[in-house]
């Protein structure tokens, strides 16, 4: 638990319900090779159906039409998987989670105590959206609450569930 709270002070009274990090799909890599592999190949196809459009331009050639639909699949892939390597990246890998009674505190580098947190009070209900494999993102409104969104994590939902019950808790401890 200490080396993944870093330096963060907690309140005497405050306990710490969740703690984790974000988990990336293990399966991520080996699709996204198999997927290369196939855009390359698709690219090759696609190359040498392009050289034969080109060497005879004034035959009506069927291939045209195959021709653009590979490219275009060939452009869609692409940038699916750049997004989605952008995505990963943009978590760094020392980044912790922690839920206490009282606040979500997102720490992206524990040795240099580097942290933001909000108390519960102050963050909408919080919403989840699933991904792959039980991960899923935990996330409170757009706008500043967004910066407290549990990326990538394992059984979101069950997290999601133990902040709005604690702030539910908050909630009615304060009237």
């Amino acid at each position: 638990m200490a080396e993944e709270l870093g330096d963060i002070a907690l309140n005497p009274t405050e306990r710490v319900l969740w703690s984790g990090r974000p988990v990336h799909d293990p399966l991520a890599g080996r699709r996204r090779r198999r997927l290369i592999t196939v855009a390359l190949l698709a690219a090759t196809f696609a190359c040498y159906f392009g050289f034969e459009l080109v060497a005879a331009p004034s035959t009506p050639n069927p291939t045209f039409l195959l021709f653009i639909a590979i490219c275009g699949w060939i452009l869609w892939s692409g940038q699916r998987q750049i997004r989605r390597a952008a995505a990963i990246r943009s978590t760094p890998p020392t980044q912790r989670y922690l839920v206490t009674d009282q606040r979500v505190v997102v720490i992206w580098a524990p040795l240099v105590d580097a942290y933001t947190s909000a108390f519960l009070e102050q963050l909408p209900a919080p919403s989840v959206s699933r991904a792959r494999h039980g991960i899923g993102t935990v996330k409170f409104g757009d706008g500043p609450a967004a910066a407290y969104a549990l990326v990538d994590i394992s059984e979101p939902a069950a997290v999601a569930q133990l902040i709005a019950q604690a702030q539910a808790d908050r909630r009615s401890a304060a009237t």
